[in-house]
């Protein structure tokens, strides 16, 4: 029994879940930021402005799809600098859908993205109250959910959480276990141990990695926020409904380098194939871990290893030779076929 984890069939394009323009405090223009991209290999790039939803369909060719969404962000307190926060990122599953939820026009603060205002559209009243709490929060995840969205959990260290504020987050679609911005500055761009920590209590969510771009530096410069955190979409075409079909069921990878370039079960193995790395890992729900490590001054490009009926869950994670990796989804052995009792048929 073989059962491809990411799909045998379809193509893979790289995309930027994570970016900030001028309409917000971005330093490039929508425009701008999508020459950079698509020059850098990127298909898709999502446009999450602080608040605010704007249609940039105009940018949109035969090579190059932008996914419309915006950032919502709650303090807890003040000043910002010292104080926690919570930032979600909130995608429309329907390439028509620009009206945003839980929308209050006063939570718009940045002087140019005032503009926007008189052409925004909503759905329900404009006049949500934020409030750092669960009741909050979880009203936000069900009311995207109710209307096709997806909720992406930003940069959880960045914002100063704690595992202890997980809770709150029950029903996210995905978590930034990677955020490029963070690591522009050389902090906290890794969030792994949050993702282990949901996944752990139950949450059946998948991974990320972005950008968090505000800046213009190119990305060759090692100071930049751009294009340094992405994932690889497996779909079937280059359209909004494909990429967020992928995106919704998990069809992807997250990379800042390395590839991923199969993934599947044949009964209890699992076969990982990759570009050039120095280590495979097979993390797991508890303390059962498994590795593989090239030689000194050599690389790897394959692994295998059987799962044991007890883990909970896997995911992958890979370190090529400079210290980039890639992460799979988690993927709980209870939702895969062999693991369901097939194998006993």
């Amino acid at each position: 029994m073989i059962q491809y984890l990411l799909s045998k069939n379809g193509k893979f394009y790289k995309t930027c879940l994570h970016s900030h323009t001028t309409d917000s405090d971005g330093k490039l223009s929508p425009k701008e930021k999508k020459d950079m991209y698509k020059s850098h290999g990127y298909s898709v790039l999502a446009l999450t402005d602080h608040e605010l939803m704007v249609d940039h369909r105009e940018l949109n060719d035969e090579d190059f799809l932008i996914l419309q969404g915006y950032e919502f962000a709650i303090n807890k307190g003040s000043p910002y600098i010292y104080s926690t926060d919570c930032h979600l990122n909130i995608f429309p599953t329907d390439e028509n859908e620009f009206r945003m939820i839980c929308y209050n026009p006063n939570s718009i603060y940045y002087k140019d993205s005032k503009r926007f205002i008189p052409q925004l559209k909503y759905i329900g009243t404009p006049d949500f109250e934020k409030e750092y709490s669960e009741k909050c929060f979880q009203n936000v995840i069900k009311t995207a959910k109710e209307n096709n969205m997806l909720v992406m959990f930003n940069h959880p260290s960045g914002s100063l959480q704690t595992h202890e504020d997980m809770y709150m987050f029950d029903g996210v679609w995905g978590l930034e276990v990677y955020n490029n911005g963070f690591n522009s500055k050389a902090r906290m761009e890794y969030d792994t141990c949050f993702y282990d920590y949901m996944l752990r209590r139950g949450n059946k969510l998948f991974c990320i990695a972005a950008d968090d771009s505000h800046g213009s530096l190119p990305p060759e410069n090692v100071y930049s926020d751009n294009c340094g955190g992405w994932v690889m979409v497996k779909a079937d075409e280059l359209s909004y409904k494909s990429i967020m079909n992928s995106l919704k069921s998990g069809n992807f990878y997250a990379s800042t380098g390395p590839e991923i370039k199969e993934l599947y079960l044949e009964d209890d193995i699992l076969h990982i194939k990759t570009s050039a790395v120095k280590r495979i890992n097979v993390n797991t729900a508890y303390r059962m871990c498994e590795g593989k490590c090239a030689e000194k001054g050599k690389t790897i490009t394959e692994a295998e290893f059987q799962i044991k009926d007890d883990w909970k869950y896997i995911r992958v994670e890979i370190t090529d030779v400079e210290g980039y990796k890639a992460f799979s989804n988690a993927y709980f052995l209870e939702d895969l076929d062999y693991f369901k009792g097939e194998k006993n048929l």
